[in-house]
């Protein structure tokens, strides 16, 4: 979303800084994953990015603090959160490196978000329940917009 009007802008594959200090807050991956997630990044020239493994004793916490959290804080620990990665402070080339990097290193989907000024000061635990309404949202619309176009269908799971 833009800081302005609380409207979506696509990402462009350039420079253009997102919000914050640089980091990643890693929800919801499990032990091999956080590891196979670190491997991947490093083969791909962005093992230099501070990564933070979200428990669930730190989902009350605001993504502001997370994002200011020591590199792998939370690592090997148990996730107890919804699958996402936040991102903040990176370049908009550098977020779409670490989504395919993501995305070949064969783990499972994840929510995506980007720290903003609006959403600095949300909990963990609120960005994630709003990205499953968003989720949701989305879910039911590709239905709707199928339905439209084909005629009924059974409701997806």
């Amino acid at each position: 979303m833009t800081e302005n009007t609380g409207t979506f802008r696509p990402l462009e594959d350039d420079a253009r800084r997102l919000f914050g200090p640089v980091a990643l807050i890693v929800c919801g991956h499990n032990t091999a994953e956080q590891t196979r997630l670190l491997q991947i990044l490093a083969q791909n020239g962005l093992g230099s990015l501070p990564m933070l493994f979200a428990t669930a004793t730190l989902a009350d916490r605001t993504l502001r603090e997370l994002a200011t959290m020591p590199h792998a804080t939370g690592q090997n620990e148990t996730p107890g959160t919804t699958r996402a990665i936040v991102v903040a402070g990176v370049t908009e080339a550098t977020l779409h490196h670490v989504m395919r990097a993501h995305r070949e290193a064969g783990l499972a989907q994840a929510l995506w978000a980007a720290l903003t000024p609006a959403n600095a000061d949300w909990t963990l635990r609120f960005l994630l329940q709003e990205l499953g309404r968003e989720r949701e949202a989305l879910r039911l619309a590709m239905h709707q917009a199928a339905e439209a176009a084909t005629g009924p269908h059974p409701a997806p799971g």
